[in-house]
């Protein structure tokens, strides 16, 4: 963490252009060095006197705001930013988050979205497919709205599976109100993510921009219910111009919630039967059970006798656990994607705290 960083972060400069930039450069530190060079070979002179100008803003009330709200954030292109949005169009170039972000990029992300007004057919066709998801390696993505999103939310946490909230405002804003003890929750046991500066209002067009992101962190994309020119309908839209897997439940045609769902099919997306149709398109295996995942248990927590607050090498973590170093190697991986643990440079690790 540098102030270049933040520099770069408040910039006035537009998101396709810093993505560009530290595909160019890595870094913002190193973009910033390359600053004055660039700038006085009139190449994209604009974008460098920006960059200069933000040398010049305050950075003590951002920082401010994101350790006041525990809020931390991702460069496009850092290990932490996910995977699957750099294959998107216009990927955001930072992600503010709270929670373990890591987990992204391990599983099958399911997005299930669907109308702020649902019904009870729809409340319960959600409580049907995530109820069945619960023993497959699946995260599930949402948009954190009233109605089917909220139901995801909760009932993934119900069932103890990880799920990912991305809003359309800044992490310090809660919205809707009666999210904030979701929002909560998900942050300790999942992760809430948004492209927004911290602050930023739940303006309306915010929402269908930050649904590009839904779908381009999602394998297939769940609509449960969706009326006609409703908000979802633009997630799927998102999902297909990104090569992505759609599906609609189908429902009356007497109910309007049910419309952009019944019109998706029509269109070709596949048609929600059973929770078979959503496993045959992910191809996904259960989850271990029983007495591996015990040992697994049983080893993570002999680990973290040898893993204190001073960096420990690999080699030493070896001599001391007597485990395996192929096994041992898969076991300090999964502690960095739960966030346990963190590696230090030179295969050292050292707890999270």
């Amino acid at each position: 963490m540098n102030n270049y960083e933040f520099n770069f972060i408040l910039s006035d400069i537009s998101n396709n252009k810093k993505v560009l930039l530290l595909e160019a450069y890595g870094d913002p530190q190193n973009i910033y060095d390359n600053m004055i060079t660039q700038r006085n070979s009139n190449y994209f002179m604009y974008i460098w006197s920006k960059l200069e100008e933000s040398l010049s803003k305050d950075t003590e009330e951002f920082i401010e705001k994101l350790e006041k709200n525990h809020i931390k954030y991702c460069f496009y292109g850092d290990s932490k930013y996910p995977e699957q949005l750099r294959q998107v169009e216009d990927p955001p170039f930072v992600l503010f988050y709270k929670g373990n972000v890591k987990r992204l990029q391990g599983g099958t992300n399911v997005a299930i979205i669907g109308s702020r007004r649902c019904s009870d057919y729809g409340e319960e066709m959600t409580k049907y497919i995530i109820k069945n998801l619960k023993d497959y390696d699946i995260n599930i993505i949402s948009g954190g709205a009233r109605g089917i999103d909220s139901i995801s939310h909760r009932l993934s946490l119900n069932e103890d599976i990880y799920t990912c909230s991305i809003l359309g405002c800044g992490l310090d804003v809660v919205y809707p109100k009666e999210n904030k003890g979701l929002y909560e929750e998900i942050s300790k046991k999942g992760c809430i993510i948004s492209e927004f500066m911290p602050g930023t209002e739940p303006y309306r067009m915010n929402f269908p921009r930050r649904n590009r992101i839904i779908s381009g962190l999602s394998k297939l994309v769940i609509i449960v219910e969706a009326a006609q020119r409703s908000g979802t309908l633009i997630t799927a839209s998102y999902a297909l111009s990104q090569g992505k897997d759609v599906m609609a439940v189908p429902g009356s045609y007497y109910w309007k919630q049910s419309r952009g769902c019944n019109e998706l099919i029509r269109d070709g997306a596949y048609v929600f039967t059973d929770i078979d149709d959503i496993l045959d398109i992910l191809k996904v295996s259960k989850k271990s059970k029983g007495k591996n995942n015990n040992r697994k248990s049983l080893n993570k927590n002999f680990l973290m006798k040898f893993i204190e607050d001073r960096p420990i090498h690999i080699d030493e973590i070896a001599n001391k656990s007597n485990i395996d170093i192929k096994v041992l190697y898969e076991l300090l991986f999964e502690m960095q994607l739960t966030e346990e643990i963190i590696c230090l440079a030179g295969n050292y690790y050292v707890k999270n705290i």
